[in-house]
């Protein structure tokens, strides 16, 4: 990912670690529309082709930040390498959601699957195909589009549905997970070199908004996409380097292994880069991301 020396956002980008995406080559676009009014972060971008016809509706990538549920926002990250999309017959959208900072978990996936549901109800207005949403999502934001996967039932991500929204699906049709965290209660331990965070100030102990330490397993476990595993789970690819220092790549495993135990290696596909690290740029090159273009055409 491309970086900067000096950020002018020190409420997303409080490291200066990330490049906010110029958005003004981009001539068809929609910007800053909220989904919901109880932030400033519930807003979401959308682009489309130049060349889109008027009435034609296209399949949508919609890109779902990460930043350790603490940073970034839609205009940063990968978002620029996603916005190719639009060379490629698709729509893109980006999210911003309420960091950590602002409200703890589970607002970040009531957020999300609120997008979700903004974007389906008005895919008509937008140019949008409600039925070929497709997401993706890397490290906190891969956690957020593997839970959009799996659709799940869960009535504490139902609580905030905006009024025009309720009764609105949230489902997507396939989803790209690089490197997300998936099993916060065992992440620190399977990795040789994590960060040396102490477990009550790390970051999913700050989104939590209590202690990994203290926090209940039960608690822990709602924002395991593994806990939601069913039949109504999209295809997803997975992507995670065997060299993260900050992800472990066991984070991955456990997940395609649980859904392909439970559902079939069909459903799901994992990818793993030999030594590559957290955000290595091998991710972005050419050839990897023609194979993430081309499980978003098989899918959507």
């Amino acid at each position: 990912m491309e970086q900067k020396k000096n950020t002018a956002d020190p409420y997303h980008d409080p490291h200066g670690v990330f490049t906010r995406l110029d958005t003004t080559p981009y001539k068809n676009k929609y910007l800053d529309i909220p989904y919901d009014i109880l932030s400033e972060d519930q807003k979401l971008d959308i682009y489309l082709p130049e060349n889109r016809k008027e009435t034609e509706l296209l399949p949508v990538v919609v890109y779902v930040h990460g930043g350790g549920f603490e940073m970034g926002d839609r205009k940063y990250g990968h978002i620029h390498k996603l916005i190719e999309a639009l060379e490629k017959g698709y729509a893109c959208a980006s999210i911003s959601y309420r960091l950590s900072q602002e409200s703890v978990f589970p607002a970040a996936v009531q957020d999300v699957r609120n997008a979700i549901r903004f974007l389906r109800l008005h895919g008509e207005e937008y140019g949008i195909d409600e039925k070929r949403i497709g997401v993706f999502g890397e490290s906190a934001g891969g956690n957020l589009v593997s839970l959009l996967a799996m659709d799940p039932q869960e009535p504490i991500f139902e609580e905030h549905i905006p009024e025009e929204l309720a009764g609105v699906s949230a489902s997507v049709a396939a989803c790209v997970d690089w490197f997300g965290v998936v099993d916060m209660s065992v992440m620190y331990s399977q990795g040789e070199s994590m960060p040396p965070w102490p477990l009550d100030r790390c970051p999913e102990s700050r989104y939590l908004g209590v202690s990994l330490l203290e926090a209940d397993p039960e608690w822990i476990a709602k924002t395991n996409p593994i806990s939601y595993i069913s039949p109504r789970m999209c295809p997803m690819l997975i992507e995670h380097g065997t060299g993260d220092g900050n992800v472990p790549v066991k984070q991955s495993q456990m997940l395609y292994h649980a859904i392909a135990d439970q559902l079939g290696q069909e459903r799901v596909e994992l990818l793993m880069l030999e030594g590559a690290s957290h955000e290595d740029p091998r991710f972005e090159r050419d050839e990897n991301m023609a194979l993430v273009w081309a499980f978003f055409d098989k899918n959507l």
